[in-house]
């Protein structure tokens, strides 16, 4: 069996994808076809019949209304829960479709924590941003050779306080309700969750996974200076926190509350070549930073090596996890303007070059041409050199 991944990667060289060439799917699609028989004196007209019907049914019920629940709009398995009904002003921290699973077990949150909580909210929410460059503004005008760290630090340390005197004073005019309620901050008692949907994914924490075959605990975020994988953090869900604020309308938001690894080459190596993440699960994160957005979350998952050796035994690998119903669509059409050659992606994985001139292409079908005209060229050559 251990020889089964080093002939299949050939296997699919020299066949194509497996989806075309497996029995299979007409193994499953012929039982199927044979559950339908109700007479066995007639089974060909009992197979037709049902089949018939299938067709037939499944034709008319896209005409039904939105309402009518069918086969074809079953709930996605990491239903997410729809999008809320939307409410001028509202914060986008409090709109993010999202849906918790399980029951809900109350607890306090204060000292660090509950800091922690508001600093990275008020840091991560996009109506919040015009106030932070207001606070960079200040600082700078202050002290003109302020270095970036140290502004993290300062973010980190006194936005909250600043934020709050700021939206207090009414010479400012900071009117929106919802951004009020974050000055005030969250009730002192939180909702933690076992699972929580959300982006297509399904999270739940280290605790509930315990003795289970799969892994949903591993969470992935990108990095504050985020320009490749080099920057994304890597951790475990330790907890999913519901926080509510107070006053009416209601507004609540999801905290993943998480055990990262060390980001440093000490505990994050990365392969320059194939992209491959490994991290040392010995390693931590120095900084209490725990809290996370639901809505900026991706999903992972780690894989121990299959080695004794010691130097292997800390390090796991970091295997990223396409969402659900999430199809990635390639770019089609590159140019390249320096080197005026256009790149067309090739169905079997390849990239297809071709010079482009400043008259010479001008449509999708002088394109076309141009290709099909320099595959002629090839098929020529090889012909020739057959010959």
């Amino acid at each position: 069996m251990e020889h089964l991944p080093v002939h299949l990667p050939y296997e699919a060289r020299i066949a194509g994808p497996v989806q075309f060439r497996l029995m299979y799917p007409f193994e499953r699609f012929l039982r199927h076809l044979k559950k339908n028989v109700g007479n066995k004196a007639r089974v060909e007209g009992s197979i037709c019949n049902a089949y018939l019907v299938e067709e037939a049914s499944n034709f008319c019920s896209h005409y039904f209304e939105l309402h009518v629940h069918t086969r074809q709009r079953n709930v996605s398995r990491n239903d997410d829960g729809g999008v809320a009904v939307p409410i001028e002003g509202n914060l986008s921290i409090f709109t993010y479709p999202g849906r918790s699973y399980g029951t809900a077990k109350p607890r306090p949150i204060e000292g660090g924590e509950l800091r922690a909580t508001q600093t990275y909210i008020l840091l991560n929410c996009d109506e919040v941003t015009p106030y932070i460059d207001i606070y960079i503004l200040k600082l700078r005008e202050q002290d003109p050779r302020i270095s970036d760290a140290n502004i993290d630090q300062m973010l980190d340390n006194n936005f909250v306080e600043w934020f709050e005197l700021y939206a207090r004073n009414p010479s400012n005019n900071v009117t929106n309700i919802f951004v009020k309620a974050l000055v005030d901050g969250p009730n002192r008692t939180t909702q933690s969750y076992p699972m929580y949907f959300v982006n297509g994914y399904k999270f739940h924490t280290i605790g509930h996974g315990t003795g289970r075959a799969t892994m949903n605990s591993g969470v992935c975020i990108k990095g504050t200076n985020y320009s490749e994988n080099a920057s994304d953090y890597y951790g475990q869900l330790i907890e999913i926190l519901e926080l509510e604020y107070p006053s009416y309308p209601f507004k609540r938001t999801i905290l993943f509350k998480c055990d990262w690894f060390d980001p440093s080459r000490h505990g994050t190596r990365r392969h320059p070549n194939y992209s491959l993440v490994e991290v040392n699960k010995s390693r931590r994160f120095n900084r209490y930073e725990p809290f996370i957005l639901a809505m900026q979350a991706c999903h992972v998952y780690y894989v121990p090596y299959p080695s004794l050796r010691r130097a292997q035994m800390d390090w796991i690998a970091v295997c990223k996890i396409k969402a659900r119903a999430v199809v990635e669509m390639p770019l089609i059409i590159e140019v390249v303007e320096d080197n005026d050659l256009g790149l067309l992606n090739d169905p079997n994985g390849g990239d297809i070059g071709f010079d482009v001139g400043d008259d010479e292409i001008e449509s999708e079908d002088e394109l076309e041409h141009v290709l099909e005209f320099e595959s002629e060229d090839e098929d020529d050559d090889e012909d020739f050199a057959d010959l």
